[in-house]
């Protein structure tokens, strides 16, 4: 299997205008050009693109439904209608292939949140750091993370739950918040508790590089006390954290990644890594 590289970035910012899809095809552009989206497909219809105008235009596709009591001609009295908010799926053809797709928040409710999950080839040409970087600048996510996934690191997740399995883009609020009852249930907070949703508990595994929004605060202080602040660097939003200075370690050095890894997880409260 060829090693693959993974973003996920889970956030409260309403990404939806086509100015964040725009600034996120011109992320990938930045970092190099041989990652640029070519194609799109919003449900089954497909088109090229070339261009973050072209990108961003197609970033948000607005649907109108309505649902009636019948299933005739005449369909009876109308019970609900609104809209679909459809994200764009992306891929990019090549060496280099890749792949991404953002997923808004219901109209219904607009307390949820918005991800974005990209996958590409790993090429250890690319600076992948800065195609993150430039991702968590637009989005302000609550959660980010960038992790290389090798045949050994996808072999750990084999015959996990679905909250517990780390590998790919690790998106959506469940992720961080759900946890399994001793009976083996998994269980979240209610959906009216705005508070207790947005506090982040959890995570399957420490990816290479993660960025920490304010819903991490609690755990990631205590991490920091721990540490003394080593390898955490923070911006006005958040905090990043790296196991290790270069991604390519989780191939070239999987031994001394695993040993940091460990180390750094050591420094969180215990029972926030799922294994």
């Amino acid at each position: 299997m060829r090693p693959k590289i993974a973003i996920g970035i889970t956030t409260y910012v309403d990404i939806s205008g086509r100015e964040f899809g725009a600034a996120i095809y011109q992320a990938h552009e930045e970092t190099s050009k041989r990652l640029t989206p070519n194609k799109i497909r919003i449900w089954s219809a497909k088109h090229d693109v070339g261009t973050a105008y072209d990108f961003g235009s197609l970033w948000l596709t607005v649907m109108p439904f309505e649902k009636r009591e019948g299933k005739g001609p005449d369909k009876g009295k109308l019970i609900e209608k609104g809209e679909f908010h459809v994200g764009a799926e992306w891929s990019r053809t090549g060496s280099l292939a890749g792949r991404g797709r953002v997923d808004f928040r219901p109209e219904i409710d607009r307390s949820l949140c918005d991800t974005l999950s990209i996958e590409f080839n790993y090429d250890p040409k690319i600076d992948w750091s800065v195609l993150f970087e430039r991702i968590v600048d637009v989005c302000k996510p609550a959660y980010g993370m960038l992790h290389l996934f090798t045949e050994l690191e996808l072999s750990r997740s084999e015959g996990k739950d679905r909250f517990e399995r780390f590998d790919g883009p690790l998106v959506g609020e469940g992720s961080f918040t759900s946890w399994k009852t001793s009976e083996g249930h998994w269980r979240s907070p209610d959906k009216w508790q705005l508070a207790e949703r947005r506090y982040y508990r959890f995570l399957p595994q420490l990816s290479w590089a993660n960025y920490f929004g304010s819903e991490f605060d609690g755990e990631v202080d205590a991490m920091r006390r721990k540490t003394g602040a080593g390898g955490i660097q923070r911006n006005e939003d958040g905090r990043f954290l790296r196991i290790t200075d270069a991604i390519s370690d989780v191939i070239d050095r999987q031994e001394f990644f695993d040993t940091e890894r460990e180390k750094l997880k050591s420094c969180f409260a215990d029972g926030f890594f799922r294994w």
